[in-house]
């Protein structure tokens, strides 16, 4: 994500996309801060909508931040690391 919009060709790809058990993190390049909230608004309703689950906010880049990247995997990492999808059971009364 750049720029404050998501780019078209991913968000067509996630309307056909099916991303059941997979953890997805958010990443959104430059127009920080103006622009924070964009990727999880515009983003994280289609990620789960197609099946996939956000465990974290997004992270925001100014440009190329290889430390900011490596910081943000090691705090997540033991999220993504240990989710394993859990079976919802529904009852009826």
């Amino acid at each position: 994500m750049s720029g404050g919009a998501p780019d078209p060709a991913v968000v067509a790809g996630l309307a056909r996309t099916d991303l059941g058990g997979t953890v997805v993190f958010l990443v959104s390049v430059g127009h920080w801060p103006a622009e924070r909230e964009t990727a999880d608004r515009a983003l994280r309703p289609r990620v789960v909508t197609a099946g996939g689950r956000v465990p974290a906010p997004a992270l925001h880049l100014l440009g190329d931040d290889p430390i900011a990247v490596a910081a943000f995997a090691r705090y997540w990492r033991p999220v993504a690391c240990e989710w394993r999808p859990v079976a919802v059971e529904s009852s009826r009364r």
